[in-house]
């Protein structure tokens, strides 16, 4: 087998397993999060620091930057300024608060309108945070930080299927009963 990754790679059987052909990403340093056949998956990050986070680049279409990755799982460093300009979003969400202090709301229950919007239905729910609370939101959910410290910064983790867990859980059962899933 490590041959034939050695093969797939470019690398001689005399070259150090760890060597590759010039433009060739070391498989285990690539930041790619998809297989494309030719590179061994990466191997994933094992630590994020909130310092660290504080320097990374926020990617474009995102309000939050990304620090881990594994699976459908991504841990990113959400720091805003003025307000919060979250919509809802397609998974489960889990935040924990590392600094500041503030209001957080989240819709009782939400109904898509569309470009990923909601509206709240059946009242909200709010709740002060401080550092180390940890805060849910399930996918689909109107949500934001309401208000918040200069100094608030949070690490959210994105994980799930599109829908989120509550959903995909919905489906399996109903595909082993053999009705169809409730819309």
């Amino acid at each position: 087998m490590l041959e034939s990754v050695r093969q797939d790679l470019g690398v001689r059987q005399d070259t150090p397993s760890d060597a590759l052909p010039a433009g060739k990403p070391h498989p285990r340093r690539t930041v790619e999060h998809v297989m494309d056949g030719q590179n061994v998956p990466p191997t994933p990050k094992l630590r994020a620091t909130p310092a660290e986070a504080r320097q990374a680049p926020i990617d474009p279409g995102h309000a939050a930057a990304l620090l881990l990755a594994h699976g459908t799982m991504e841990l990113r460093w959400f720091s805003p300024r003025d307000h919060d300009p979250q919509t809802p979003h397609d998974r489960d969400e889990l935040y924990i608060v590392v600094s500041g202090t503030g209001t957080f709301m989240r819709a009782v229950n939400s109904a898509p309108l569309g470009d990923d919007l909601s509206l709240p239905l059946y009242g909200e729910d709010r709740v002060a945070f401080n550092p180390g609370d940890a805060i849910f939101v399930p996918a689909g959910t109107v949500h934001r930080f309401e208000t918040f410290s200069e100094d608030f910064a949070c690490w959210i983790m994105f994980y799930g299927p599109e829908g989120g867990e509550a959903y995909a859980h919905r489906d399996h059962a109903a595909a082993f009963s053999g009705s169809a899933a409730l819309d």
